[in-house]
C-alpha cells in the first residue's frame, strides 16, 4: 500500500502521458519487481522534516525528500525520460481533499549499474516534496 506522499508521486507519473508512452504502467515505489522491463521509475524516500511554529508545537507542513529515477538497460543513461518526470514533478501540485503537495526538484541524479551481470543506468532527480493539509 501506498503513502500518501508515494501516492502523490506516482498520480502525477502515471498521469503524464508523454511518462507512460515510454514506462507504461512501470512505475514503483521502493524497488522494482524482479525481472521487470525496462525503462521504468523507480522512486525512494531519504529524509523529511515538520514544519513547525509556534514554539515548535504547531506542525503546519512536512517537507519529504525523495530520490526519483528512471531505469534503463544498456550503456546509455535514460536522460530523456528524467527530462519527463522533471517536467511531469518540478513546480507542480498534488491535491487530495485538504491535502496539497507541492514539488520541486532539488538537483538531478545519474548513475550506471550492473548487477547480476546486467548493465543498466539510472538518472532522475532528489526532489522536495511540501506537503499541507
Amino acid at each position: 500500500m501506498l503513502s500518501a506522499l508515494e501516492e502523490a508521486i506516482y498520480d502525477v507519473l502515471s498521469n503524464s502521458t508523454d511518462i507512460t508512452e515510454v514506462v507504461d504502467d512501470r512505475i514503483y515505489a521502493g524497488y522494482a519487481p524482479e525481472g521487470a522491463a525496462m525503462p521504468y521509475i523507480v522512486f525512494n524516500y531519504v529524509t523529511g522534516e515538520d514544519w513547525l511554529c509556534g514554539g515548535g508545537n504547531n506542525r503546519v507542513g512536512t517537507v519529504a525528500r525523495y530520490l526519483i529515477e528512471a531505469y534503463q538497460q544498456g550503456e546509455s543513461f535514460p536522460h530523456q525520460l528524467a527530462e519527463l518526470i522533471d517536467e511531469a514533478l518540478n513546480g507542480g501540485q498534488w491535491t487530495d481533499g485538504d491535502v496539497i503537495v507541492d514539488f520541486y526538484r532539488l538537483r538531478p541524479f545519474s548513475q550506471p549499474d550492473n548487477t547480476d551481470g546486467r548493465e543498466f543506468r539510472r538518472s532522475g532527480g532528489f526532489y522536495e516534496l511540501i506537503v499541507r493539509g
